[in-house]
């Protein structure tokens, strides 16, 4: 009986040895396709980035060209246009910063001197 009990069990182990064999393949097979696109996207969003920069920095030197431009040109009302486009991104900062009534006191402070 011993012999039987024994024999079973390393059937077993067998085939689940065989089931962990297989599902570690699957996995590796998994990140052997995962790893390649996981790297070409993070090269893809950082060029990206970098190419969202430059036209950002594009965009902000052609408003403020543009202002200067038409104010050389007397035509005041779009080079004001232009300079709050220019200046529309960093002016909400400063009014917020702005609100609060100390800031407001010492630049009116300032601005009186």
């Amino acid at each position: 009986m011993s012999e039987n009990w024994q024999s079973k069990p390393v059937k077993a182990s067998h085939q689940m040895r065989r089931f962990i064999i297989y599902v570690a393949l699957l996995v590796l097979a998994f990140l052997a396709g995962l790893v390649p696109m996981w790297l070409s996207s993070r090269e893809c969003s950082s060029s990206l980035a970098d190419g969202e920069r430059r036209s950002s920095l594009a965009r902000m030197e052609n408003s403020l060209g543009s202002a200067a431009i038409d104010a050389q040109r007397g035509d005041y009302e779009t080079a004001r246009q232009a300079a709050v486009a220019f200046l529309l991104p960093y002016g909400r900062k400063r009014v917020m910063a702005l609100s609060r009534p100390s800031r407001r006191q010492k630049l009116q402070a300032c601005s009186r001197c």
